[in-house]
């Protein structure tokens, strides 16, 4: 099942096994903060797992946010695609143009320091993602533990630290890859941050919680306010004891919400200003998300329901169990405001994304949190009748660890895990993706392009391969042969021309000798 990982992922990945049973065993000896730093560890060996197992950029979005991100290295207040575009471009086509902010770029800005610490390369990408994922396993024990119990906390975890949908994500090979991660990270957090203040009443919570939103926005825009749509609910279910037209009611809101926008406008006061076409056209287009179905991105109102199954597992009875477990989290939440926020953020982020006609997959996981609690409560239920069954009293503790392993092994998949980095189904779609880095190899090892900066034509080997060409070398590329017109725009940049020549070139291409013709071997 594992044969095809190399020996080092091999290692990484019983590393995390280890860390996995370990963290297990002292769960169940009360050891809790060992238990979870044993998770935490193996949240990251496993991350770090999967993040190895593809040795280039994923299509689509990944290769997008890499190249921003390496340009931003440069200049973090310019966020560009193509750094210097030789030939015209249309400003509105994110996937061609020179100044990019199709995307807010808080986790672009964490990717770029993750690229000059480590380097450019693929994994350095995806560290931000690793670390994300393995520290939100905090944000859900303690969610689940002061809502619930310390059980559900930590079965949550383990659901969250091993489910498939959740790691290819952070391994960039699922659309929107590293935005949603960060998007994931920011909401999962301010919601843990209101549920510490409701816990103790200290206010550095709602400081945190003021930080955390903003950072969501500037991420993925305002959806990172869901938080405040969980507290608006509470305030208005406490009207007996604070009268709604109080300012005692609303102060800590009102500040809390006023911190967020000031961490997020200032972003967006500046892209007005320095790019305002770009900026306008932007903020339009994010608001057609919710009228059209953008770049075909469409589904019924049930879109988000009939893939309940492809976030939290595979079966018929997934999406029954799933809500089964969020309906007992509710019930079983210790006060009113966990289950307002358990009930309120489900409904308000499915009615939310099913009413907005542009649909994708990963939209809903900023509540998988919240759905992985309860599931966990599901799971505890379970254990407390097998605790109450004589027979089963005495091996207890022992069968619940072996049902929990064998739980998290299907949540893994690692069948569907081989599938999709190995493309088994698909194998010339990876041999494209080893010509293109075998080219990308070629290129830099060649001394004649180390020393000036070249324009590449013909970067086809993938869909938009020029933008991961771009990302591995210091060169200009396009994905397409180009025709006169351009060739002539082309050299008034003064910089040199390279075609790859895939047998195929035109007459007026082969016959230029200023052109430099270089076969892909």
């Amino acid at each position: 099942m594992f044969d095809y990982l190399e020996t080092f992922q091999l290692i990484t990945l019983l590393f995390a096994v280890g860390c996995l049973i370990l963290s297990l065993f002292l769960f169940e000896k009360k050891k809790i903060h060992f238990s979870l730093t044993l998770l935490i560890l193996s949240s990251l060996f496993i991350g770090f797992m999967i993040c190895s197992l593809n040795p280039f950029l994923n299509i689509w979005d990944e290769q997008y946010h890499a190249l921003v991100a390496k340009n931003m290295m440069e200049n973090p207040f310019k966020p560009v695609l193509c750094q210097i575009p030789v030939l015209p471009y249309h400003f509105q086509s994110w996937t061609n143009n020179h100044i990019w902010l199709h995307k807010q770029p808080l986790f672009l800005w964490q990717i770029a320091l993750s690229l000059k610490v480590f380097g450019t390369h693929e994994i350095a990408v995806r560290i931000p993602s690793i670390i994300m994922h393995s520290v939100m396993i905090f944000f859900i024990y303690r969610m689940g533990k002061l809502a619930i119990s310390e059980r559900v906390g930590y079965i949550a975890c383990l659901l969250f630290t091993f489910s498939f949908y959740q790691l290819e994500i952070v391994s960039g090979s699922i659309s929107t890859d590293h935005n949603d991660v960060a998007f994931l990270f920011y909401v999962t957090g301010s919601i843990w941050a209101w549920f510490e203040y409701i816990n103790s009443k200290k206010r550095r919570f709602l400081f945190l919680l003021s930080l955390l939103v903003g950072c969501a926005i500037l991420v993925k825009w305002l959806v990172g306010l869901l938080i405040f749509s969980i507290w608006f609910v509470w305030i208005l279910s406490n009207y007996k004891t604070n009268p709604i037209f109080r300012w005692s009611t609303w102060k800590y809101y009102t500040f809390a919400f006023i911190g967020a926008l000031l961490i997020m406008l200032p972003w967006q006061w500046y892209i007005l200003h320095s790019f305002p076409l770009e900026a306008a056209f932007e903020f339009k287009y994010n608001a057609l998300h919710f009228s059209e179905a953008l770049e075909g991105h469409g589904g019924t109102f049930w879109f988000h329901f009939e893939h309940i199954s492809s976030i939290y597992g595979s079966g018929t009875f997934i999406p029954l169990l799933i809500l089964l477990g969020w309906i007992l989290s509710m019930v079983k939440s210790k006060n009113k405001a966990y289950r307002l926020a358990f009930g309120c953020s489900v409904l308000v982020i499915y009615l939310f994304y099913s009413l907005a006609k542009t649909k994708m997959v990963s939209f809903t996981i900023i509540v998988s949190p919240i759905l992985f609690i309860g599931l966990a409560t599901l799971i505890h239920e379970i254990f407390n009748y097998f605790q109450k069954v004589k027979v089963l009293h005495k091996i207890n503790p022992l069968l619940r660890t072996i049902l929990l392993f064998a739980l998290l092994f299907t949540v893994f998949k690692p069948r569907k895990i081989r599938e999709m980095h190995t493309f088994e189904k698909n194998p010339a779609y990876l041999q494209k993706f080893k010509d293109k880095m075998g080219f990308i190899h070629q290129v830099n090892l060649n001394p004649r392009f180390q020393q000036q900066k070249h324009v590449f034509f013909n970067q086809h080997f993938t869909d938009y391969g020029h933008v991961n060409f771009m990302f591995y070398t210091s060169h200009i590329g396009y994905d397409f042969i180009p025709t006169e017109e351009q060739i002539k725009i082309a050299k008034k940049s003064n910089y040199p021309i390279v075609i790859v020549d895939n047998g195929a070139l035109p007459e007026f291409i082969t016959k230029d000798s200023t052109l430099i013709l270089l076969k892909n071997s």
